[in-house]
């Protein structure tokens, strides 16, 4: 899951059964909140019980950067992973306001409409190679000596902390990194020292056209109904004649299967941007 930064984080875990899917009725569960690493930040929580055998847990905002969350209920322990990001592609009221089927909050609850734009997110970072919303990434590097390290990170925005050898660099203001992913450091670093950087990484505002087809692929997933066509048919001939060729993902270039959709990510990848514009992106 992803949730936006500087807001309070209100997570939620059930404990199941062998079966996956009876709840298991627990007395008491505390949670722990860790950085990517396992170091907890803060101490245990109790978490409070729900009506439906849920555990819900709040903790404070925390910066960008990927997170555990460690629920200890008894003789059960068991992790969650989630990330704090610094915008969403596309909001639950844009959902609903982009498409009539979408306003149903009994049929599409929010929670369902969070969970498939993460997908979409996701999807589309895979696709064209970049993050379309802010997000912060940590690389290590062992030093060459020169204080130049390169973090292949596209639409770097800012460096978010470093720390040399473990120890934590409280004024980052010199370290600069271009937005390609270039890191430069005030100073030359000694050679053979471990480099450990938080990059901040992604577009700012995501593309008004990249965020249009985010909700039209979301609806593709949501809404999906049969129309009487086999799932693996690549081509269709309807009753009246005719044979239509049919967008279908991982063929002819399609990756969703929705040629809009394809063809507005494909202008964004990375190695299209390049070929345009050159490196000096």
């Amino acid at each position: 899951m992803r949730y936006l930064e500087g807001r309070p984080l209100s997570l939620t875990h059930t404990f199941y059964a062998d079966d996956e899917e009876t709840p298991l009725t627990l007395d008491s569960v505390t949670a722990t909140l860790t950085d990517d690493t396992g170091v907890a930040i803060g101490d245990p929580v109790s978490a409070t019980a729900g009506d439906d055998s849920s555990w819900q847990a709040t903790f404070s905002a925390q910066p960008l950067g990927r997170y555990y969350v460690v629920w200890s209920g008894g003789d059960y322990v068991e992790f969650d992973a989630f990330e704090v990001v610094g915008g969403f592609l596309f909001t639950v009221p844009q959902v609903r306001a982009s498409d009539t089927d979408l306003v149903d909050k009994d049929l599409f609850p929010a929670d369902e409409i969070i969970r498939y734009r993460e997908v979409v997110e996701s999807e589309f970072e895979e696709m064209a190679g970049r993050s379309f919303t802010p997000r912060v990434r940590r690389v290590t590097f062992v030093s060459d000596g020169t204080g130049e390290f390169v973090s292949l990170t596209p639409d770097s925005q800012g460096i978010e902390s470093v720390t040399v050898d473990g120890t934590p660099i409280d004024d980052i203001s010199g370290w600069h990194v271009t937005r390609l992913g270039k890191i430069v450091a005030p100073d030359t670093v000694a050679r053979g020292a471990e480099v450990v950087v938080t990059v901040r990484y992604g577009f700012t505002t995501p593309p008004a056209e990249v965020a249009r087809v985010g909700m039209i692929r979301l609806r593709d997933l949501m809404v999906s109904e049969s129309a009487g066509i086999p799932d693996r048919a690549t081509t269709w001939q309807p009753e009246e004649g005719g044979t239509y060729r049919l967008a279908t993902p991982g063929l002819s270039g399609f990756q969703t299967g929705i040629p809009e959709v394809d063809a507005t990510v494909k202008r964004y990848r990375l190695d299209t941007v390049l070929a345009v514009f050159g490196a000096d992106v």
